[in-house]
């Protein structure tokens, strides 16, 4: 872990500590909306196509939700631990950041699984919001 005094990009640790928790909070919300959104999609895919006809991205999606919950749990555990636990804290905080690292890689791969309908998505609403009358 960062030490007290260390600065990265002009942060010290506890700017780091905030921003984590910050974009953290952030995430969880977009997450959830991003849930919402799909839940017909993510519904067929747990109870028939994961079962049925696996696929990379079925897979990567299923691996993609269970570890950002592990990640969630990790990272809210700590907080709820007395002082006393501090060895079970810090082996908490330690899986925390392994399972975040290869949630990272998996959020990547599944943007990139997933770049052509975001790219087009994307464009979809910048072409509706042009071509609206200005009033």
């Amino acid at each position: 872990h960062m030490a007290d005094t260390a600065v990265v990009l002009g942060l010290n640790r506890y700017a780091w500590l905030l921003l984590h928790k910050t974009t953290a909070v952030i995430s969880i919300i977009g997450l959830s909306i991003h849930i919402f959104l799909h839940m017909g999609w993510l519904k067929a895919v747990l109870f028939k196509k994961l079962y049925k006809k696996p696929n990379w991205t079925s897979i990567i999606t299923m691996w993609l939700l269970i570890l950002t919950v592990a990640t969630a749990l990790t990272g809210i555990i700590p907080w709820l631990l007395v002082p006393g636990m501090a060895h079970a804290r810090h082996s908490i905080i330690e899986i925390h950041d392994k399972i975040g690292i290869v949630l990272i890689i998996l959020f990547v791969l599944h943007i990139i699984n997933h770049l052509k309908w975001i790219i087009h998505t994307f464009s979809d609403i910048i072409g509706r919001v042009s071509t609206t009358p200005s009033p």
